[in-house]
């Protein structure tokens, strides 16, 4: 260990020991501090009473270093050195002990193979791989024989390699272990997860890397690269034209299926990459709001040129993240915003720069074990904006603006630099001269009386006329300009207003140039004008103070920006500032990442650009029609490339009838038997239904009803439609549905997760048994720490594992659908009435006395329904005084919801609109078919749990007709899934499930592929009430579902007495 002296105000000032006990110490060390020598003496002494193996050296009298034999060296390393460092040493580590825990240790490589592999081999995940284990010491493979020397020195630090390396008594048990059992069989399951997790351990001991061979390298390399699996030509057979994100989804269930591996097609609305629609995007003239961009723009990207906005995808209200840079600037952007960033390391390495998020960089941190910033951007090339005509020279405004007089009627000039004067001169327009007025000020104007100055002309029409120095600005035509006229605008500013600065060069020459002005509005200019030029600003303020004729007085603010600039721009003309500054030629201008905090909330925007380095673009995924890409897979199978054994559709009940149209429609070769109603077979009955059949459709409670007859069949591929309703993996669906014998699972769901994690372990239990695990252990490593702890690190991890095998694209994305429409969700606020607010004090008054009582005996059972039936009477009462009462009683005039329902009817009756209203309630859908078609004489479509299938289909088709029903109401759980009901642009939730996941669903019945109009969604709050509250509860319910891949009303009797009675109160409107 070698002894250094440092200076605490300068770190980079570090001299050794050796030169200072031979007096060779830095002069300007020696300023610093008298007697060096002693100074090393007193700090070596406070050292050797933390770590007393320094006092040895201490016995020589010019010490320099310290040497130590291995236990004392771990010592110091271990507990020593951070000691050191909480005491106000600096302690240089070798690299190899690393930093974060990331030291030279025992690890592990496996090598996998999966042997040969030919069209007739089965996959699946239980099928054997084999596997070879490598020890390794400091990232060097190591021997049994040279393990078993280096465990017998009993030390913790042993040399391996010319490396020291750490080596504990637990790591040595585990070695020989792995030395007894170093290859072998494990199932495929396990190889994956080794493969893609990267993060895995064996025995305690971490693996570092995994090689896999022939298939096995295929499948992991393809499944981390799902763009390349082979696209396969659609089936002869399907009528319909996919489109290419269909083709993709198709060919990924197909390359799936060979592998044996099951798929998750969770097509859904997601949310974007995005910045707050407040947030500047420049555009070749200048710039514009982000909420502002349309398709069809041309943007300004990183290279300097310009790209075109090829999408446009409005995200709503986002969490909004402030990132401040080293130089002080800053944007707002959403969690999942992409950053092209660096680090020091991968670019002294020649890497490229990565792709990471705004979470991502938060989580890591943004700087180091030492405090020096992580995270660099790459600095925009100079910004081609568009050139503009300009009325004058780009030099002569600059220096008009650094010291032109323009507060008068007349232009005059300071300086009292000649070249200054020779260089305006000429550049003045035509019949205009500058002229000598005093010691150091000229007057710029046309020479004779009564002759108009056409320069006052020109700037008044620039609008800098008549402004003082605190009142100066670039106009924005020059600040959005050519290159050439930018420089040579920052040229006249920098030669009046600006000079050399920063680290000198032989005492002569500066890299760097400081403006000074007392406009702030300027200042702000002249930093985005340098920005656009590939540079990078630091600004601060300072007050000056300064005494005149004796009295003490206080200058007006003033702006200081340091300015750094790429090597090839030029900032000056005049000769004696050129003489004085030189560009850093070692180091460009760098931008890095200084803090990112939270910013409030905002409505967010992502947009879509059409080049190769487009950083909006994301990695995440679209919704759309599941089915037709589920079709043309099954055709392929049929086609030869699978199964002649039939395949089992299992669905919700409404969609049965859905999935036998669109298969009779899309593939009129695929024979179907439906097994559904009262006289469906069992048993051998309907082994010999299905033996000609291609497909069995099904629906959930059938599932569970006829689990006997279902699970003796050995199906070609199991498809569960909707396939959150196995999200309980202990209810009978979910266990009838692992129970199904099937070569290949697909599971199409839109909301993988709702409420919490367990829902998509299910899920996967289905698809692939045992692939994450039991259900005991997913809670322990994924969803505890994720849901309880925020675990950033076990979310990056679970979506390394899943999203494999989850296909999830957005709505959004223009490659799905360009003349998808949008979607307007608003919240419809109404008040109760004076009856509904009497019932509603009283339904509270009441249960909670008795919910106070069941605390009070500890009846836990009790109070759980109790508190549910609270929150339905309260429901009901908001919805409308009969409901709740059950008692026949007229309708009009009692219900501040119906009243507004029906007043914002009135437009849908008025015009070609068409409407969906949605309700939990079947008493409640009741009511409101009978009152819409008295108040509107017509009639709405009214379907709900008890209607029967052909009922259901019935209705469907006449609202979807042309001259259909206007309004269709439904029950939100009949209704709320697996419908297509596109003829209607308006979406009311009469009453709130409080669960985003189920209403979003029930939403897109109307906002799906074949829409063309913009869908409405009003969503019914009564203000004051439970309804209120719980609205703003469920906005981060969401949040889940959207990092991994929101929530019904159960959570809510886990709040104690006082939270309960909190939330039900009626409060005053406004509060």
């Amino acid at each position: 260990m070698h002894y250094l002296l440092q200076a605490a105000d300068d770190p980079s000032l570090i001299v050794p020991a050796s030169q200072i006990w031979r007096g060779q110490a830095d002069p300007y060390l020696q300023q610093r501090f008298d007697q060096p020598q002693e100074r090393l003496l007193r700090g070596l002494a406070f050292a050797g009473r933390l770590f007393t193996p320094i006092l040895d050296s201490l016995r020589s009298a010019a010490p320099t270093s310290a040497s130590f034999d291995a236990e004392q060296a771990y010592m110091f390393l271990q507990d020593a050195a951070p000691l050191l460092q909480a005491s106000g040493f600096r302690v240089l580590l070798p690299r190899w002990w690393g930093s974060g825990g990331k030291k030279a240790r025992l690890s592990a490589r496996v090598k996998v193979s999966g042997g040969k592999q030919n069209s007739k081999t089965r996959l699946s995940l239980d099928t054997l791989v084999n596997y070879e284990y490598q020890v390794m010491l400091g990232g060097h493979t190591i021997e049994r024989e040279e393990f078993m020397r280096l465990a017998a020195l009993k030390q913790p630090l042993v040399r391996v390699r010319g490396q020291w390396v750490l080596l504990d008594t637990a790591q040595v048990e585990a070695g020989l272990r792995f030395f007894e059992h170093g290859s072998g069989e494990l199932p495929l399951s396990d190889a994956l997860r080794l493969g893609l997790d990267g993060d895995e351990t064996a025995d305690t001991i971490p693996i570092d890397n995994v090689r896999a061979d022939g298939w096995l390298k295929k499948l992991l390399d393809t499944l981390q690269k799902p763009e390349q699996i082979e696209t396969l030509s659609p089936p002869e057979e399907l009528r319909a034209e996919l489109r290419p994100y269909q083709i993709r989804g198709y060919s990924w269930l197909a390359f799936l299926r060979r592998y044996g591996l099951g798929a998750c097609l969770a097509d859904d609305m997601g949310l974007g990459k995005a910045g707050a629609i407040s947030t500047r995007v420049y555009i070749p003239t200048g710039w514009k709001r982000m909420g502002d961009i349309q398709v069809g723009d041309r943007v300004i990207n990183p290279d300097g040129g310009c790209a075109n906005v090829v999408g446009v995808f409005p995200q709503g209200e986002q969490n909004i993240y402030k990132v401040t840079f080293s130089d002080g600037s800053s944007t707002r952007v959403t969690a999942e915003h992409l950053w092209a960033v660096n680090t020091p390391v991968r670019k002294l390495r020649g890497n490229p720069y990565m792709i990471v998020t705004t979470a991502e960089l938060a989580a890591r941190g943004l700087k180091d074990a030492a405090g020096n910033r992580k995270y660099f951007i790459p600095m925009v090339q100079p910004v081609e904006f568009e050139e503009q005509p300009v009325p004058l020279d780009p030099y002569l405004l600059g220096a008009l603006i650094g010291d032109g007089g323009l507060s008068q009627k007349t232009v005059m000039f300071s300086t009292q630099d000649v070249e200054m004067v020779e260089a305006v001169t000429p550049l003045l327009p035509e019949g205009v001269a500058i002229r000598h007025a005093s010691k150091y000020d000229f007057r710029i104007s046309s020479g004779r009386a009564g002759t108009p100055n056409p320069l006052v002309s020109i700037l008044h029409n620039l609008e800098l006329m008549g402004h003082r120095a605190e009142g100066k600005f670039i106009p924005k035509s020059y600040l959005y300009n050519s290159v050439e006229n930018r420089i040579a605008l920052l040229q006249g500013l920098m030669d009046t207003d600006g000079c050399p600065s920063g680290t000198a060069r032989n005492g002569i020459n500066f890299t760097a140039v400081e403006f000074v002005t007392v406009s702030k509005q300027l200042a702000n200019d002249v930093k985005e004008l340098v920005q656009s030029l590939g540079g990078r600003v630091r600004m601060d303020t300072k007050i000056p103070h300064y005494t005149h004729k004796g009295e003490r007085r206080t200058g007006q603010l003033a702006y200081r920006l340091y300015i750094s600039l790429p090597a090839h721009i030029q900032p000056f003309r005049l000769q004696r500032k050129l003489q004085s500054y030189a560009p850093g030629l070692k180091y460009e201008p760098t931008r890095s990442i200084e803090r990112i905090e939270y910013d409030g909330r905002e409505e967010a925007q992502c947009i879509l650009l059409d080049s190769d380095n487009h950083l909006y673009m994301t990695d995440e995924y679209i919704v759309t029609h599941n089915t037709l890409q589920a079709i043309a897979f099954l055709l392929h199978t049929k086609n030869g490339a699978g199964s002649s054994r039939p395949t089992l559709v299992v669905c919700p009940t409404s969609v049965v009838g859905n999935w036998r149209r669109e298969l009779q429609r899309f593939a009129p070769i695929m024979k179907i038997h439906t097994h559904q109603g009262a006289a469906r077979t069992s048993g051998d009955s309907f082994a010999s239904e299905i033996k000609e059949a291609d497909v069995v459709l099904t629906s959930y409670p059938l599932l569970a009803r006829d689990r006997e007859t279902l699970e003796t069949v050995e199906w070609s591929t199991v498809i569960l439609d909707e396939a959150q309703n196995i999200k309980n993996s202990a209810t009978k669906q979910a266990q009838a549905a692992r129970a199904l014998k099937s070569d290949f699972r697909i599971a199409l769901t839109g909301t993988p997760v709702e409420n919490r994690l367990t829902e998509l372990w299910s899920i996967f239990h289905f698809l692939n048994p045992g692939y994450l695990g039991s259900e005991q252990n997913f809670r322990r490593r994924f969803a505890n720490p994720i849901e309880k702890l925020d675990d950033v690190d076990a979310a990056a991890k679970l979506k390394r594992l899943s999203a494999p095998l989850i296909l999830r694209r957005l709505k959004t994305d223009p490659a799905v659908i360009s003349d998808l429409p949008d979607k307007l969700e608003m919240k419809v606020y109404t008040t109760l009435t004076m009856e509904q607010g009497t019932l509603y004090e009283a339904v509270v008054k009441d249960v909670m006395e008795r919910i106070e009582g069941a605390d009070a005996e500890g009846d836990s059972m009790s109070r759980r329904g109790l508190v549910l039936s609270l929150l339905m009477q309260l429901k009901q009462v908001c919805n409308h005084p009969a409901q709740y009462l059950k008692d026949g009683s007229a309708l009009d005039g009692r219900s501040g919801k119906l009243e507004r329902l029906t007043e914002m009817l009135e437009e849908v009756y008025a015009t070609d609109d068409r409407a969906l209203i949605f309700t939990q309630f079947a008493e409640m859908g009741e009511k409101l078919r009978k009152h819409l078609q008295a108040t509107f004489y017509d009639e709405p479509l009214w379907l709900h749990g008890s209607t029967k299938v052909q009922e259901r289909e019935e209705m469907i088709r006449r609202f979807q007709a042309e001259r259909g029903p206007k309004v269709f109401i439904l029950s939100l759980k009949a209704g709320g899934v697996g419908l297509n009901l596109t003829r209607a642009n308006h979406v009311f939730h009469y009453d709130r499930w409080w669960n985003p996941a189920v209403e979003n669903q029930a939403t897109d019945r109307a906002f799906r592929i074949g829409q063309t109009r913009n869908v409405q969604v009003h969503k019914f709050v009564c203000t004051g009430t439970l309804e209120e509250k719980i609205d703003d509860m469920i906005e981060s319910k969401k949040a889940l579902a959207d990092r991994i891949v929101g929530a019904d009303e159960s959570w809510l009797t886990e709040l104690n007495t006082a939270s309960l009675r909190d939330l039900v109160k009626l409060r005053e409107v406004g509060d």
